[in-house]
């Protein structure tokens, strides 16, 4: 079989990060962040600072529900859906004009983490 990444990490966080980074380029988004319950960013895509405000965003309107749910910050739509991962629950959150594929994302982040 032949290997289509060209990026790849055997470091849990890093591998979620190169999985968002890539999702974030080709879905179109401005940022992609896997967090905990509490806003701790555990892997991301662009840039920390946003990366921190996406994060503690999501944790605080997350409100605990596995559907996908969606609201504007800054003028741009962010974009929320929980995953459990080591028995935990966390958050990704995409912030973009487009709702990415969160389906993918969440069992990508079980791949990851697994």
């Amino acid at each position: 079989m032949i290997e289509k990444r060209r990026n790849r990490s055997e470091i849990s966080g890093t591998a979620a990060g190169l999985y968002l980074r890539s999702a974030r380029q080709r879905q179109g988004l401005k940022e992609f962040v896997l967090a905990d319950q509490s806003g701790l960013v555990i892997a991301a895509s662009g840039t920390p600072d946003r990366a921190e405000v996406v994060a503690s965003m999501a944790a605080m309107r997350d409100a605990g529900s596995e559907h996908d749910a969606g609201f504007d910050i800054r003028d741009e739509e962010m974009h929320l859906s929980g995953v459990t991962i080591f028995g935990q629950r966390c958050v990704l959150a995409a912030l973009g004009p487009r709702r990415p594929d969160m389906v993918a994302a969440a069992a990508a982040m079980h791949r990851i983490f697994a």
